[in-house]
């Protein structure tokens, strides 16, 4: 481990507090940074003294009206060192993190390692075949789910004319949201494409559409329209129009054209 020493000038706590102030305004006076350390005037002063002669700080004496007036600015050197300090100081907290992180995966692993052993020696064989079938079944599950196609989705609308360009037909869902994803679909039959409320899907996974009264005896609700799909992971969507029924219909003979029709 190569640890990289630590200025013992900044490695005081006060000194640190004092530089840290003036990296985050460059310069201050007296009473702020005695304010926001909370030290004693004279404990203070001979701090800014030991940074002033190590040419880390500037101080400027002068008058506010009738009133003395001491300023403290950092300096170039004080940058660099301030700098250098933080980053030696990462050094020392990289390792113990990694050394924390390492007797943690230890404890992670060795126990349920005991565990398995002692389970499979108390159960039988047949307990140990079966958690040595566990961890190869999740590996194909994951396999499988990594292989599955990624979702595709739009935060507006010129994102997607920025990637097809202007769309062949656009059905509105919802006039007040026209202009935006959540309000319309998009179509692109010349790439089976559309764009449903912001994802990407194909045109030829729509088998059927329908409007739909999502009202109960008991309640009052909205007309959905209601479409079926191939897409093993939306095989049914829903999207909500408003309470206006033959607006509902419209909407979905809209869709409608956009289905494939077996020959």
């Amino acid at each position: 481990m190569n640890f990289q020493p630590l200025d013992p000038l900044l490695h005081a706590e006060l000194r640190l507090a004092v530089m840290s102030l003036l990296i985050a305004d460059e310069e201050a006076e007296f009473p702020y940074i005695k304010e926001q350390t909370g030290a004693t005037a004279g404990n203070l002063s001979v701090q800014i003294d030991k940074l002033s002669s190590a040419g880390y700080i500037k101080v400027k004496k002068t008058f506010k009206g009738k009133r003395p007036c001491t300023i403290c600015r950092i300096t170039a050197k004080g940058q660099k060192a301030f700098t250098a300090y933080v980053e030696a100081l990462k050094g020392y907290l990289e390792i113990k993190n990694k050394l924390i992180f390492s007797r943690a995966m230890k404890r992670t692993v060795i126990f349920p390692i005991i565990a398995i052993v002692l389970l499979a020696v108390w159960c039988g064989p047949y307990l140990l075949l079966l958690l040595l079938v566990i961890p190869i079944a999740y590996f194909f599950i994951d396999r499988l789910e990594k292989a599955a196609p990624k979702r595709v989705t739009y935060a507006n609308v010129e994102e997607v004319e920025a990637k097809y360009g202007e769309p062949e037909d656009v059905v509105v869902l919802d006039a007040t949201k026209a202009n935006e994803l959540q309000g319309v679909i998009l179509f692109y039959p010349a790439q089976d494409k559309m764009i449903v409320v912001g994802e990407e899907m194909r045109l030829s996974d729509l088998e059927g559409v329908m409007s739909k009264n999502m009202a109960t005896p008991y309640t009052i609700d909205e007309y959905a329209v209601v479409i079926a799909t191939k897409d093993p992971l939306h095989p049914t969507i829903q999207l909500r129009v408003g309470y206006d029924g033959g607006l509902a219909g419209e909407i979905a003979a809209e869709i409608d054209k956009h289905i494939l029709k077996p020959a």
